[in-house]
């Protein structure tokens, strides 16, 4: 398991940037002697390591909590994506007002291959997920980043 955080405020450049996380709080030995799992401080991306051991977890518990505004009013998204994707159902938006913050959680479940590695992120997408017609986001400020990843058994 492995909990990261970032309280200071990230202005994302862009409707489309990842959110930085610059303290990893916690670290259980699932994280740091079973090298399952790599994270740099100071980084968006955090890479599951596929082992080819189908005995090892492969299902995993996603939540991530922060705070969200914008440099513009408008609406923003946040998503976990995989590989640089959006995980379906793994979203939360908003519609900020400059200079408030609204919460946003996302929790999701998620089964990755065992046999291959993946990287996860937690960033703006470019539009607000099921709307039609779509309707583009603002690059939001985030502050109090808190995402956990914890291995299912």
């Amino acid at each position: 398991m492995i909990q990261s955080t970032n309280d200071a405020i990230q202005i994302l450049p862009t409707n489309t940037s990842d959110i930085v996380f610059a303290n990893d709080e916690l670290r259980t030995r699932s994280a740091s002697c079973r090298g399952w799992l790599n994270h740099t401080e100071g980084t968006s991306q955090f890479t599951i390591l596929g082992s080819g051991n189908c005995n090892q977890a492969n299902v995993f518990d996603i939540t991530f909590t922060g705070n969200v505004s914008g440099e513009t009013a408008g609406p923003v998204e946040i998503a976990l994506k995989e590989n640089g994707t959006r995980v379906v159902g793994a979203s939360a938006n908003a519609t900020v007002v400059v200079g408030e913050y609204t919460n946003i959680v996302i929790k999701k479940r998620i089964r990755l291959c065992p046999r291959e590695n993946v990287t996860l992120t937690i960033g703006s997408v470019p539009a607000v997920s099921g709307v039609t017609p779509a309707v583009e986001t603002v690059p939001p400020s985030v502050k109090n980043a808190n995402i956990i990843i914890d291995p299912v058994f």
